[in-house]
């Protein structure tokens, strides 16, 4: 589904993805869906760092792959059928760095998915400890395949003038803090105290 944001969050998604879609070169110029990395049915906030650039048709195979669930007898199946086995088709063939992306924005949000359905008082704040762990790994995978992203100065040092031809080379684990934004307005969507989740020392495993 096609999501539109403020100019700030569609400027940093347009320069941290250098103008194309994030899986290929296609640009964003012509035509883009903003796509949620936690999604926006898991309590996914509209934040720049929750968002990525996708070009038509890897928005589509990111959607096809990710509601798998088939649709009862009729037309709607044989339709879904037809749309699944081309997805498979075009999934095969790309990359396997492409393929492993595809992988992690498809797979649903385990932790979401279960304390939306309700948790026991005496848990609530392990669960958003868990919560905040698993956001920030999920968060850290995407947002470090962006051509361009923020580095926190206490994870890397490089000089200024070499960043953008070196931060697509660097897998660094920027710490719980670099996303705390977004996890709060996550853990806010859900009703989890934030104050539980507090912890810059701990960053994603």
């Amino acid at each position: 589904m096609t999501q539109f944001c403020r100019s700030r969050e569609e400027n940093f998604i347009n320069w941290a993805q250098k103008n194309t879609c994030l899986l290929c070169n296609y640009p964003l110029a012509l035509r883009k869906h903003l796509h949620h990395i936690i999604a926006r049915d898991d309590g996914g906030p509209n934040h720049y760092l929750n968002l990525i650039a996708l070009c038509p048709n890897h928005q589509w195979l990111v959607e096809r792959i990710k509601r798998h669930i088939i649709p009862r007898q009729g037309s709607s199946s044989d339709d879904w059928l037809r749309a699944g086995t081309a997805a498979l088709q075009v999934y095969k063939e790309l990359s396997e760095e492409v393929r492993h992306t595809l992988d992690i924005l498809s797979m649903p949000h385990r932790l979401s998915n279960v304390i939306k359905n309700g948790v026991p008082e005496y848990l609530i704040e392990k669960a958003a400890n868990d919560l905040m762990i698993e956001d920030a790994r999920l968060l850290d995978d995407i947002n470090k395949k962006r051509p361009r992203i923020f580095l926190s100065p206490e994870s890397v040092r490089i000089d200024d003038a070499s960043i953008d031809t070196q931060a697509h080379k660097i897998a660094c684990q920027v710490g719980l803090g670099f996303y705390s934004e977004v996890i709060t307005a996550h853990m806010q969507k859900l009703n989890l105290p934030y104050k539980a989740i507090i912890n810059e020392g701990q960053g994603p495993a």
